[in-house]
């Protein structure tokens, strides 16, 4: 979208990335992105930057841990855009030790990496569209035209551009080999495409686990037990 419509555009995946800049807002007054996409985003970093219109997107978190576990121990890339997940090595070396049950335990606390970050944020932030991915994948379309909306960019693409962009991007397309939304393949980072696959998963001690550390996280995200 952004290629399309001539917008700077800039993804951060971890802090160190705009290091050398100072804060994110820095980084972004040196840069002058029009479009900023920020992953496992920080309160704290948020903050800094100048008024915006953003869109807040996330999951359940009970999802996270779940996809977590199998994308951290079988297909998650150790090192993005040149920034090596260290934490991501030893986790996996003692996944791979683990029986499934241990495993998911152990993602349990290890998903504070980023759902701590969840605990932190200003749900009611001004200028700032929260959009479920639950949403996303059942109503792709119009989901996607709220959010462009809310940036003050869907009047500006071309007619038919969503649809076919979203056409592209569809999880059958993404997975390959024939595989349709639904279909498992733990080891692929494209794994299973379904909201809810936690009730697979977690049991009570894990979900007694994510209580303990976690708080009312589910509830926060308007999710339910």
């Amino acid at each position: 979208m952004a290629a399309t419509l001539g917008l700077r555009f800039q993804i951060y995946y971890h802090h160190d990335q705009w290091a050398e800049h100072g804060t994110l807002g820095d980084a972004v007054a040196a840069l002058r992105p029009d479009f900023l996409m920020l992953t496992n985003a920080r309160q704290m970093d948020v903050d800094t930057l100048p008024e915006s219109r953003a869109v807040h997107l996330f999951r359940d978190p009970r999802d996270m841990v779940v996809s977590g576990y199998f994308s951290h121990r079988n297909s998650h890339p150790i090192e993005v855009d040149g920034v090596i997940w260290k934490e991501l090595i030893r986790h996996r070396i003692n996944l791979l030790k683990m029986d499934k049950d241990a495993g998911m335990a152990a993602e349990v606390e290890f998903s504070g990496y980023f759902l701590d970050h969840l605990l932190s944020w200003n749900y009611d932030a001004p200028n700032t569209l929260a959009v479920r991915m639950e949403d996303l994948v059942s109503d792709s379309v119009g989901q996607w035209r709220r959010a462009l909306a809310h940036w003050q960019v869907l009047d500006q693409l071309p007619d038919g551009y969503l649809d076919e962009l979203l056409r592209t991007y569809t999880f059958d397309q993404l997975a390959g080999g024939g595989r349709k939304i639904g279909q498992e393949d733990e080891t692929s980072h494209y794994r299973k495409g379904i909201p809810g696959d936690w009730r697979n998963h977690l049991t009570d001690e894990h979900l007694t686990l994510f209580r303990k550390r976690y708080g009312d996280l589910v509830e926060r995200l308007g999710y339910a037990w």
